[in-house]
């Protein structure tokens, strides 16, 4: 369609108009802004007018609040963590327990070399200055400008510990001022040699020592007091980078730096030329090829369950917290030179293996020593690898920590025979290993027998023939003779805490019991038939030496702790006589005796499919019992004597290299008497004989009439005169006499 001209003018008017009322409405929409933005130019004006007022005022009060804070806001105590260090039963450091490793020392302690050479290295100023050392920062800054990059810090000592104290490591402006402030605090509070001593005790040395002292100790086995220059130099050159600089991580670049400080401290006159020299010539030894490997970790950590539950009794205690940071001191059983030599058994003579599925590597090992007088816990190993696995194997599951408990095999047997000896039978009573069967709780009967390819050896065995060879037929014959009830009756008498069952399989460890309970029970014949409580434990004592708990004079615990006699001392004496027959020929434990060769007795255990492994052995001074197996049962490439075993007589080898040879003590009551060999009569002319140990009583009474099975040829031949504590032999001619 073609439009008119005055068409188009129309329609530019309407447009017109609609645009101006749009504008009009814009207009109306900022005049609130332009108010706003006009009231702001006005006010800029006027701070800018009143500026210096308000930057005066605001100093002031910024002034104000930093003098109120300096000198009116109390500072709060310092909070150091320190750790709880554990001793062993003659004083030694067994190791620590902490949130952070440090051990406080006194700055007297300290060498002046180090006191001086640290001050010298990280605040020349710090006797100058009074928390702030402005000169300090300035010419940090200067050096920082000139290098383009932050080459020095600035920080006095002060404000380092103040950070340590108070602050994070975060590096923010607010954090700046508040350390400024709180070293200000600090120098209105503390002395300089207050300080100084704080800074040595706080400052991290790096492979995780906190502190001089705990440096000193990780790095060369003692205290700062002890160094030589060489070793306070290495010392002083940590703080600057804690890990770049630990011989550890860089034995070449710390002693770099080590001889670097050396000839600063020669520079500012606190060492002579003669005495750098000799010390950068000293090479750089450590006590260890690396941070030093813990020590015992699962006695350490027994002994902290032992607190938990003697918290749980009642008993008022630190909390675990308090206990890893309160720097308290904790008196222990455990002998460090023996736990060495466990834990380097374990290591050296624990078979091969590889890691199950959880990264743990099987099979996995568990060892206690224990003093059978008084029941100390002189060793104690609970697996093959702290770090592995937290796991303690050695010890039952109990408040709060996990434990284990396992099958003993054969190595149950003593129990059985205390029981056996206690009833009157002479160690030379016989049992025949035959086939033979008994019923049982499931319907069927239980037929024992022997390992290896002959099940039975068909002949009567004496007692101590049975336990040389471990006989499985005769051990279960002697139980369903005396009972099952009795035996396990006397294996609680004797420390076992774990349940039993009451059928004739308790002869062979059915039962699944702990090393630690092996450990005690065993400790029982040691010590001559007095049962002993397990000790770990002797005092607590505060940062300060004032005892907090002991146990022994502890009126619920202390009695309990006395050693109580659980069997006959005479039946204890028999067993650790019988106990010996395993190391002698044809016994199961003697290649043992090219390891550790003294007065000993033991026993091998191997439960059925060989899923555990055991050995138990001991002397009048050291009871030492070792399992071995995997935590999943699964079957051994071994026996109790070949795999724990060596564990056991290696340890045990060292664990008596400074004790005296002792055997086991003779009680009253007692008979030693010369017996056929062959017939166990008293002998006469023609028989071989052999000394055997009766408890008085038990001893035989009549003599032997025969020659190799074959009657005497007249009445008389076989009288014998006896022990000297029997009646006079019949006379000659009587039924008696001449026998049948």
């Amino acid at each position: 369609m073609i439009r008119s001209g005055g068409d188009s003018s129309d329609a530019a008017g309407r447009r017109g108009r609609r645009g101006h009322r749009k504008a009009l409405a814009l207009a109306r929409a900022q005049r609130p802004l332009a108010a706003v933005r006009r009231g702001l130019s006005r006010a800029g004006r006027a701070i800018w007018a009143r500026g210096p007022v308000i930057l005066v005022a605001g100093g002031t009060l910024f002034l104000i609040a930093m003098v109120v804070f300096i000198f009116l806001v109390p500072l709060p105590p310092p909070v150091v963590p320190v750790a709880t260090r554990v001793f062993d039963r003659n004083g030694a450091l067994l190791g620590s327990l902490f949130s952070q490793n440090r051990i406080p020392v006194r700055l007297t302690e300290v060498p002046d070399l180090l006191k001086e050479g640290i001050v010298a290295l990280e605040d020349e100023r710090f006797y100058a200055h009074h928390g702030i050392d402005l000169v300090g920062l300035g010419r940090a800054a200067v050096r920082n400008l000139r290098a383009g990059q932050i080459v020095e810090g600035g920080s006095t000592i002060t404000a380092q510990v103040a950070r340590t104290l108070y602050l994070t490591q975060e590096v923010t402006v607010t954090r700046k001022v508040l350390e400024a402030l709180l070293s200000l605090k600090l120098e209105r509070a503390y002395t300089k040699e207050e300080i100084l001593e704080l800074y040595l005790n706080q400052i991290y040395m790096g492979s995780g020592a906190y502190g001089i002292e705990v440096a000193s100790l990780t790095y060369f086995g003692k205290s700062v007091k002890d160094l030589t220059v060489a070793q306070l130099a290495m010392i002083a050159g940590l703080p600057k980078g804690p890990e770049l600089y630990s011989p550890y991580n860089n034995p070449e670049r710390a002693k770099k730096r080590r001889d670097f400080i050396l000839d600063f401290w020669g520079g500012k006159g606190l060492l002579d030329a003669n005495n750098v020299a000799a010390a950068k010539a000293e090479p750089l030894t450590l006590s260890s090829a690396g941070p030093p490997a813990l020590v015992g970790p699962y006695f350490m950590e027994y002994v902290v369950t032992l607190l938990k539950e003697a918290q749980s009794q009642g008993v008022k205690l630190p909390s675990l917290a308090e206990l890893y940071t309160g720097g308290y001191r904790i008196y222990t059983t455990v002998d460090l030179a023996m736990q060495r030599a466990a834990d380097q058994a374990v290591k050296d003579w624990a078979p091969k293996g590889q890691k199950d599925a959880t990264g743990v590597t099987q099979p996995q090992v568990a060892l206690v020593a224990m003093d059978p007088t008084n029941g100390y816990i002189l060793a104690m190993v609970g697996g093959r690898s702290w770090a592995e696995t937290k796991l303690n194997r050695a010890v039952p599951r109990g408040l709060g920590t996990e434990g284990m408990r396992r099958q003993p095999g054969s190595a149950f047997k003593p129990f059985l025979y205390t029981a056996v000896l206690d009833s009157g039978f002479p160690l030379l009573s016989t049992q025949t290993c035959e086939p033979v069967d008994f019923p049982s709780g499931s319907g069927e009967r239980y037929s024992p027998t022997d390992y290896g390819s002959n099940p039975y050896h068909y002949r009567d065995l004496t007692i101590r023939e049975a336990v040389r060879i471990s006989d499985n037929v005769v051990a279960v014959k002697w139980l369903a003779q005396i009972g099952p009830a009795r035996e396990k009756q006397f294996a609680q008498r004797m420390g076992i805490d774990a349940p039993l069952t009451g059928d004739l399989s308790l002869a062979l460890g059915s039962s699944e019991v702990s090393v630690l309970e092996m450990a005690r029970g065993f400790s029982t014949l040691a010590g001559g038939g007095l049962r002993v409580q397990p000790q770990a434990l002797l005092r607590l004592e505060d940062r300060y030496g004032r005892v907090l708990y002991d146990p022994g004079r502890t009126t619920t615990l202390g009695a309990g702790l006395r050693p109580e006699r659980a069997i006959d001392d005479r039946v204890a004496f028999l067993m650790n006589d019988l106990l010996k027959e395993p190391f002698r020929s044809g016994g199961t434990a003697t290649h043992l005796l090219r390891y550790f060769s003294r007065p000993v007795a033991g026993k091998t255990g191997t439960t059925d499919k060989q899923f555990d492994t055991w050995f138990v052995g001991y002397t009048p001074q050291v009871v030492c019992a070792v399992w071995v197996g995997n935590d999943q049962p699964a079957r051994l490439a071994g026996y109790g004597g070949t795999l724990a075993g060596p564990i056991w007589g290696n340890f045990m080898a060292a664990a008596h290299a400074k004790l005296p040879v002792k055997d086991f003590t003779e009680p009253a009551g007692i008979v030693r008497l010369e017996i056929c060999s062959e017939t166990g009569l008293l002998p006469n002319l023609t028989c071989p004989r052999v000394e055997e140990m009766f408890i008085e009583g038990t001893q035989p009474r009549e003599p032997d009439t025969t020659i190799h099975g074959q009657p005497f040829p007249f009445p008389g031949w076989g009288d014998s005169p006896g022990d000297g504590t029997d009646t006079a032999p019949p006379d000659a001619g009587s039924d008696e006499a001449a026998g049948d």
